[in-house]
């Protein structure tokens, strides 16, 4: 069944560029139109999928952990270059945790994305022509999407809530007091109403 299923995909993959053979309505060359190279551009941005806790962690404590990774891996560079390691070596291993957790979820972020495309891909392929395209069934294509959209929740439910909440503990000891104050210093805005009771 999984030997089915990877083939379904590449079958999606490899055929979904033949959906029209109107350039105008399909360009080949992703260069073509600018809503691709918003949209790449927004990936390569994204890479360590960061911006998928938004529900989880608020922005300026996602930036705090693109900060500390960065940090970490900096450090990290600096040590393989031959710098001091007593010096160095400390907050390195202070930063290993976020590093890790931030390594797992690129990674998971990664899977997320390409089950995003490959859904994205499966909704063509009734505009796809040939023999190949001909022999896929609307039966094919529900299964697929089934397959995707069960493989999407298990992320999004099971395994980016709990990335998130490890992230939020490993960070808070590491952060310094201009962190928090930047944290913490934003104005918030309080409606009080009348109680209706």
């Amino acid at each position: 069944q999984q030997q089915q299923q990877q083939q379904q995909r590449q079958f999606a993959f490899q055929n979904v560029v033949a959906r029209s053979s109107d350039p105008k309505d399909y360009p080949q060359n992703p260069d073509d139109y600018p809503e691709a190279k918003e949209k790449q551009a927004f990936k390569d941005a994204n890479k360590d999928g960061l911006y998928t806790l938004g529900e989880y962690l608020s922005y300026p404590m996602r930036n705090r952990i693109k900060a500390k990774k960065a940090r970490h891996d900096e450090l990290l560079k600096k040590l393989q270059e031959g710098g001091d390691q007593t010096a160095l070596g400390k907050e390195v291993s202070q930063l290993s945790g976020i590093s890790s957790l931030c390594d797992k979820l690129a990674e998971i972020h990664e899977a997320r994305e390409a089950l995003l495309e490959l859904k994205e891909e499966t909704s063509l392929i009734e505009f796809l022509e040939g023999p190949k395209a001909e022999s896929w069934t609307e039966e094919d294509t529900e299964e697929l999407m089934a397959d995707i959209n069960a493989e999407l929740a298990d992320i999004e439910c099971e395994k980016l809530p709990p990335l998130a909440q490890k992230l939020m503990k490993a960070i808070v000891p590491v952060l310094n007091p201009e962190d928090l104050d930047d944290l913490t210093s934003s104005d918030a805005v309080i409606d009080i109403r009348a109680g209706t009771g």
